[in-house]
């Protein structure tokens, strides 16, 4: 057994990939380790880069797009370290990332998962903690009251907006899966993630199993990563929104059953409605962002089409 196993799952993000395992190889120390890229049928050469650049890195190459969660299990089952560290292909490890994240597991037995301080490109701090959602919440997101009065913890709670985050914190419900650092034993007694969670929601039901359990789960800002963000699901915008509202009803259905998962999609109903009155008038009034402005559109369209089971073309 080694201490550590990064598991990466990645799909057309060579480039990334390829800073991804650097910034690793060039930051850990004092720690066993071993890196494993689950490749989901690239094309963009990645499987040829990691073998050309990394060949230390065990490369499983799937024969299709299997998704984030099927992806991250398949990495799990090869994985042989005490901890798991499960890492986005766009993802930069900064330094003492990986010790620090180790050393605090180590004493923290009570905690199961944890994850690092995140931050955007721009040197903004990407919010990774959140309270388990609830139906209301949804509901606030769909009218935009969470953006127009972020600081408000009736309208924030879900992503915990007003919380500090310069101290270690154990009253996390959701750890977003940009980065999560799972306990073995913990994995052992929750099981890997939900495979019908194609993408989006898998950090949602895994959270909660782990809460469920018994198990912590921390942030922890003395490690420290950088998110470029997107990168998969650049490369079909409008699938992989579809596929984010298609793992909100799940969850809910999962957890609360057919009134969960009916409530769930009429406030989806909503979001989306009200997106697109909202942005067709920023369409008229801002000619300069047209382009991605009807993206926007044709995705909120695409999720319309799904919750009212509308056939496109």
């Amino acid at each position: 057994m080694v201490d550590v196993s990064i598991i990466i799952v990645s799909w057309n993000t060579k480039k990334l990939l390829l800073d991804c395992l650097a910034s690793i190889k060039e930051t850990v120390s004092d720690v066993d380790y071993e890196v494993i890229v689950v490749d989901n049928n690239s094309s963009d050469g990645s499987q040829e880069a990691v073998e050309e650049k990394h060949p230390n890195v065990i490369l499983k190459k799937c024969d299709k797009n299997n998704g984030f969660s099927v992806g991250n299990n398949i990495g799990l089952t090869l994985a042989k370290g005490k901890y798991l560290y499960l890492v986005n292909s766009d993802v930069i490890i900064k330094e003492n990332c990986i010790k620090n994240m180790f050393h605090f597991m180590e004493s923290n037995y009570q905690v199961g998962m944890a994850g690092p301080k995140i931050y955007r490109t721009n040197g903004n701090l990407q919010p990774t903690c959140k309270r388990l959602p609830t139906l209301h919440q949804l509901f606030f997101q769909a009218l935009c009251l969470n953006d127009l009065f972020p600081k408000a913890d009736v309208f924030s709670e879900i992503h915990l907006n007003y919380v500090e985050r310069n101290e270690v914190r154990k009253d996390v419900e959701i750890l977003n899966g940009t980065f999560w650092v799972v306990r073995k034993e913990a994995l052992n007694q929750v099981g890997g993630l939900d495979d019908r969670f194609f993408m989006y929601g898998e950090d949602i039901d895994w959270s909660k199993r782990f809460i469920e359990k018994g198990w912590q789960l921390a942030f922890v800002p003395s490690a420290e990563a950088i998110h470029f963000g997107r990168a998969s699901s650049s490369n079909d915008p409008v699938r992989f929104l579809v596929e984010r509202e298609k793992s909100q009803v799940l969850y809910w259905e999962k957890h609360k059953g057919l009134y969960g998962a009916v409530c769930c999609k009429l406030i989806l109903l909503i979001y989306h409605m009200f997106r697109i009155i909202l942005r067709c008038g920023k369409y008229a009034i801002k000619p300069s962002q047209r382009e991605n402005i009807e993206l926007q559109i044709k995705q909120n369209v695409a999720c319309l089409q799904w919750l009212l089971k509308i056939k496109n073309g």
